[in-house]
C-alpha cells in the first residue's frame, strides 16, 4: 500500500489516460520510433510556443492593466504549470510507448534487473570496507 495513492486510483486513472493516448497515437499512424521521437519533438515545441505566448500575454495584461499585475501573474503561473504539466505527463506516455508498444526499450524485467545489479555493485565496496576494518580490528593486539 502506498501512501500517496493507497486505493491505487491515481494508477488506475493514468493507466486509463496512457490506454487512451497509445490508441490515438494508433489511429494517428504512429508506428516507428522515429514517427514517436518526432511527436515528441513536436509536444516539445508546442509546449515552448504555449509558453512563451502565455509570458508575452501575461507581461503586456500586467502592463496596461497594472491594477491587475497581480492576476495577470497568477493566471499566468497557473497556465504555465498547466502547460508543463502537460508536457510532462504526454512526454511520459510517448516515452513509455516507445519502450512497451514498439518493442524499442528495455523491458521492465531487464530494467528491474539492471537495478538489481546496481545495487549490488554498490553493496560490494561497503562490504569490503566492514571487511577491511574487521580484519584490522582482529590483527590488531589485544590488550
Amino acid at each position: 500500500m502506498k501512501l500517496h495513492d493507497p486505493f491505487n486510483r491515481m494508477e488506475a486513472r493514468d493507466e486509463n489516460h496512457y490506454r487512451s493516448f497509445r490508441e490515438s497515437l494508433s489511429k494517428a499512424g504512429v508506428t516507428t520510433q522515429a514517427q514517436a521521437e518526432e511527436a515528441l519533438a513536436s509536444v516539445k515545441s508546442r509546449t515552448k510556443v504555449g509558453a512563451m505566448f502565455v509570458l508575452v500575454v501575461t507581461g503586456v495584461l500586467a502592463l496596461v492593466f497594472p491594477e491587475y499585475q497581480l492576476a495577470a501573474g497568477v493566471f499566468g503561473a497557473v497556465l504555465l504549470f498547466w502547460f508543463y504539466q502537460t508536457h510532462r505527463r504526454a512526454s511520459k506516455f510517448i516515452n513509455r510507448y516507445i519502450n512497451e508498444d514498439l518493442g524499442t526499450g528495455a523491458t521492465d524485467a531487464q530494467t528491474v534487473a539492471d537495478a538489481q545489479t546496481l545495487l549490488k555493485v554498490d553493496e560490494i565496496p561497503n562490504q569490503t570496507s566492514d571487511e577491511s576494518t574487521n580484519s584490522k580490528d582482529e590483527t590488531s593486539p589485544k590488550a
